[in-house]
């Protein structure tokens, strides 16, 4: 039987699973041909659909079993935003945290008794977060963060044990899969569809581009986004960030020529109530992207070599266990 973190490195290094945000700069450097993006685009949505969808958990929970320690939104934008802090410490990807919040959705989602004690519990789901965060490091990161870690960026609330525990209790949840399709991928596949030559020559692209992957990370803090589809979510996203893009670097032509593109190898109805709810909700968030500055006392990257250091970086809502806000 493999060992846990063979278990990991295989479904890291399996190359028949569709791309994750570790191989988004394949699409540039080998780019696929429509029948490729199509083939890709129809397993994914698969995968959305079934495996990889979550439900109202929330909602689900608390009108049966509704306490005082139950989690809500803003336990999730707390958390969201310790996380982005991390991850801008270490230096790593911010689509890291897209992923990670994609394996917490999908674990609050399972129905497990570990999943269900975390939706009832504040410091269960903080718990929860923080691993999902070790875990997507460990498999997208080119470094990985131990439980010693994770235990001192939480001001020791837990311990490596816990960290321990709680990730290979989510692993079973989720019955070790943990390449479903995020908005960031869709994203991905649905930009693979303009020409090469095009995306190098137009700079407008790559605008956009930067400005999509903003409104993804900016979607994880509405609740609203957690039962809808990433492929929905990316399209209302590629829609939403062009109104950012002038004429004179996307014309008309070439904007009309990537919803073709995409409807056409997806075989997804762009005109959807769906399509134009996931819209108005991200009209609906602030304009201000999410963005976290903090002073880096000690980078994650440190930690990793230094854990003995004492760094006051844990989100305030798991500072002091037992009064979780």
């Amino acid at each position: 039987m493999l060992s846990h973190r063979a278990k990991l490195s295989a479904i890291k290094m399996n190359p028949s699973i569709p791309p994750t945000l570790s191989h988004v700069d394949l699409f540039e450097s080998f780019p696929l041909n429509i029948e490729e993006i199509t083939e890709r685009l129809n397993v994914m949505r698969k995968q959305e659909d079934t495996t990889y969808s979550c439900s109202d958990y929330m909602k689900e929970l608390s009108s049966s079993m509704s306490t005082e320690t139950m989690i809500n939104e803003q336990c999730r934008t707390k958390m969201l935003t310790w996380c982005f802090q991390v991850v801008d410490f270490g230096n790593f990807q911010r689509g890291t945290v897209v992923t990670a919040f994609s394996y917490l959705d999908l674990f609050l989602s399972s129905g497990s008794p570990r999943a269900m004690n975390a939706i009832l519990s504040r410091e269960e789901y903080q718990l929860a977060c923080i691993t999902t965060l070790y875990m997507a490091i460990k498999l997208l990161e080119p470094v990985e963060i131990d439980t010693a870690t994770l235990a001192t960026l939480s001001r020791n609330v837990y311990t490596a044990k816990d960290f321990a525990a709680m990730e290979l209790d989510i692993l079973n949840a989720l019955n070790w899969r943990l390449n479903g399709p995020t908005s960031l991928e869709f994203l991905e596949i649905f930009f693979a569809t303009i020409p090469s030559e095009s995306r190098r020559r137009d700079s407008g692209w790559q605008m956009l581009k930067q400005i999509c992957k903003k409104y993804a990370e900016q979607s994880l803090s509405n609740y609203y986004f957690v039962t809808q589809k990433p492929s929905i979510i990316a399209i209302a996203i590629i829609s939403i960030s062009l109104a950012h893009i002038s004429p004179d670097h996307l014309c008309e032509a070439q904007r009309i020529s990537l919803f073709t593109d995409i409807a056409t190898t997806s075989q997804i109805n762009l005109h959807t109530l769906e399509i134009t709810l996931a819209k108005n909700c991200l009209l609906s968030i602030c304009n201000d992207f999410i963005h976290v500055e903090s002073e880096p006392v000690v980078a994650v990257r440190d930690l990793v070599r230094k854990s003995s250091y004492a760094v006051d970086i844990s989100p305030t809502c798991v500072s002091v266990k037992g009064k979780v806000i």
